[in-house]
């Protein structure tokens, strides 16, 4: 049986925190905490760069959780698959090196889970402050609605 991780990635400053804050937040729904550690984990990572590759080896199915910058509507919740992370050159990281990145390295290096899927969530600037603002803090409830979602359906899939 494969199993599906998420992680939740960025920092504890401001929008930064909302890859952080929509994991916290799906560690709490009533149907995600009924799966067993070893259907579904969920992990927390601060700005972690090439230990992506680390975090997701072994794994069949890997969600990514971030803030992104791309020039969008702050709020907006962008989702790409795979091959459509490296693509997507719209979506730029909060972090010096992005998940794209670490997706070219892996792919270099035969690392990769057979499926990601990342979700962003845009921000206007990776910011020092302490708070997330309330549109990101919108959306990261939308956006753990819909990941909650597509996992138990997946996860429906496996069983």
């Amino acid at each position: 049986m494969s199993r599906i991780k998420v992680l939740g990635i960025g920092s504890p400053y401001g929008d930064d925190q909302a890859g952080w804050k929509a994991a916290e937040l799906l560690a709490q729904r009533a149907a995600i905490q009924s799966y067993a550690p070893d259907m579904l984990c969920i992990e927390i990572y601060d700005r972690p760069g090439m230990r992506l590759l680390d975090y997701w080896q072994g794994e069949n199915i890997v969600y990514i959780i971030d803030a992104v910058v791309s020039g969008g509507a702050i709020g907006a919740i962008h989702r790409f698959q795979n091959m459509e992370i490296e693509e997507a050159q719209c979506i730029v990281s909060s972090h010096e090196m992005g998940v794209a990145q670490a997706l070219q390295i892996g792919r270099a290096l035969n690392q990769l889970p057979e499926n990601i899927i990342f979700y962003g969530v845009e921000i206007l600037q990776a910011a020092h402050g302490r708070d997330i603002s309330s549109s990101v803090a919108r959306a990261v409830c939308h956006l753990v609605a819909r990941v909650e979602a597509e996992i138990t359906r997946t996860l429906a899939g496996l069983i």
